[in-house]
């Protein structure tokens, strides 16, 4: 439900940049020119860093977070509350393809993640991995742009719980999940 809102809030703000838009001359971002991203996904929200060391290639540093409270009381269950923090890093790269038009640049990048969890029922988890992006963005104006990407994760990593009377139980990880679509707004300067 808080996407939903953050998605209609990203909205508004971006209305008045897409009604006052004029063409972009030139939507190639410099080399050594920076931008700051917002995304939004499901499962959590999140920005980057991205460092251009050419007009294609970009250098991209980010942190994704997650958190949830959780609540449970009912007849016939026992009453469980806690809140579950998730956090991300990434660093790749990320490459802005040429298009028909100049506003609208694909994109699709590469680099490594790792991530932590700390859950309310006593246990943390970490994973690292490498992740893969594909999708395109539009520049609404040279120094802001709206895009989409999809993405795909191969991770491994350790999961440990503690329960009843200290006892720990770990679980180690491997697999592979996807994000269909993850919502960008940039602003490059």
């Amino acid at each position: 439900m808080h996407t939903r809102h953050l998605v209609a809030t990203l909205s508004l703000l971006i209305t008045p940049a897409v009604t006052l838009a004029q063409t972009a001359s030139d939507s190639t971002p410099r080399p050594g020119a920076w931008a700051a991203e917002v995304f939004v996904r499901d499962g959590g929200t999140g920005g980057s860093l991205l460092r251009f060391l050419s007009s294609r290639n970009a250098l991209v540093m980010g942190l994704d977070a997650n958190v949830m409270n959780v609540d449970t009381d009912g007849p016939g269950t026992s009453s469980v509350e806690g809140t579950t923090s998730n956090f991300g890093l990434r660093l790749g790269m990320r490459t802005y393809r040429q298009s028909g038009t100049e506003q609208l640049r694909p994109v699709f990048g590469f680099g490594a993640r790792g991530g932590y969890s700390d859950g309310g029922s006593g246990f943390t988890s970490w994973t690292a991995g490498a992740y893969g992006e594909l999708g395109a963005v539009y520049f609404l104006t040279p120094h802001v742009s709206l895009g989409a990407t999809g993405e795909l994760e191969a991770s491994f990593g350790k999961r440990t719980q503690t329960v009843g009377s200290g006892v720990k139980l770990e679980q180690k990880m491997a697999g592979v999940s996807g994000t269909l679509i993850r919502v960008m707004l940039g602003v490059y300067f």
